[in-house]
């Protein structure tokens, strides 16, 4: 099935403003019989916003968009689930990103399109270049070049990295924040450097080490898999039988898996579980037993450690 095609201000015109929205913090919401749902939820300070993107789409989605600030921005985008494209057509650039992948990009143009999956959940960073510039040091050769390229307002991506289990603690302590008002904005300002310093120590070491090796129609295959994965993360799944149902050895799905998505299956299917057990616990408030074995856990106990590992706190405090 083609890609639905959506201009973004078309969204923007529909858009609905959901309780609690503020000057500083927008929260707001649109559906369409067309396209499905889209909503966005938006914390505004004075060097930079930070932005929270939950899709639902009848299918496959290309939304165009057109910004005259992007020029004057960096971009750092990371979907949390799904997966993300972003293709600058007058410059002929497009850059990849899957599920808990990040990278950093500025760009000096005005429009661009989101090759977007049905399903996403994305933060994007979307930070005053004058100011990222004065958080750059001229005393280390990365951070001095970095600088240079965005004074001279050049193409900057130093392509993708993994999230981190802290840079993933972050973004979940930025998102759902508990303070409110001035302490609120002091809040989500610590976080969001903290973020930008974790991922700058990650991009300075771009280009890593060499990564596995993946033949063309081997990443089609793991693209799939991916895809399929996050649909059926409840089921019970090995190596074997993916390695069967899909047609793919299982030393080309363990390690061309782990080199496209920077995650281990398992790995990835654990963290399917716990978004979705955080999503029933605070959207459905459902109880943890409950929880538990919608995601595949026998014992509460081991569910509430596998959360803990995830959020850092255990689940029974999440609605406190």
């Amino acid at each position: 099935m083609n890609p639905t095609k959506i201009d973004y201000q078309d969204i923007l015109s529909m858009a609905r403003p959901v309780a609690g929205t503020s000057a500083d913090c927008e929260h707001w919401t649109a559906s369409s019989e067309r396209w499905g749902s889209y909503q966005e939820k938006v914390f505004h300070h004075d060097h930079f916003q930070v932005r929270e993107i939950i899709a639902g789409f009848k299918t496959e989605c290309i939304l165009s968009v057109r910004d005259a600030d992007l020029a004057e921005c960096v971009n750092i985008i990371l979907p949390l689930s799904g997966s993300v494209s972003c293709s600058y057509l007058s410059l002929g650039l497009k850059f990849e990103l899957g599920s808990k992948r990040h990278h950093q990009l500025y760009i000096p143009a005005s429009a661009f399109e989101w090759r977007m999956s049905q399903k996403v959940r994305l933060f994007h960073l979307q930070v005053d270049r004058a100011y990222f510039i004065s958080l750059l040091s001229h005393g280390e050769s990365w951070s001095a070049a970095l600088r240079g390229k965005l004074i001279r307002k050049e193409v900057v991506y130093r392509g993708e990295g993994v999230a981190c289990p802290p840079m993933q603690h972050i973004l979940h302590d930025l998102l759902h924040a508990q303070v409110s008002g001035y302490l609120k904005k002091m809040f989500i300002e610590a976080k969001v450097l903290s973020f930008i310093a974790l991922h700058l120590n990650h991009m300075k070491d771009v280009p890593r080490a060499a990564q596995y090796t993946l033949k063309k129609n081997d990443k089609a295959i793991l693209a799939t898999i991916h895809r399929d994965l996050a649909d059926r993360f409840k089921e019970e799944h090995s190596l074997r039988q993916l390695s069967k149902v899909y047609g793919l050895n299982e030393c080309a799905l363990k390690k061309g898996f782990k080199s496209l998505y920077g995650t281990t299956i398992f790995n990835y299917l654990s963290e399917l579980k716990m978004d979705h057990a955080r999503h029933l616990l605070l959207e459905e408030g459902k109880l943890i037993r409950e929880v538990s074995r919608e995601v595949g856990y026998k014992n509460p106990h081991h569910f509430s450690a596998a959360f803990k590992r995830k959020f850092g706190m255990n689940p029974v405090l999440l609605r406190q």
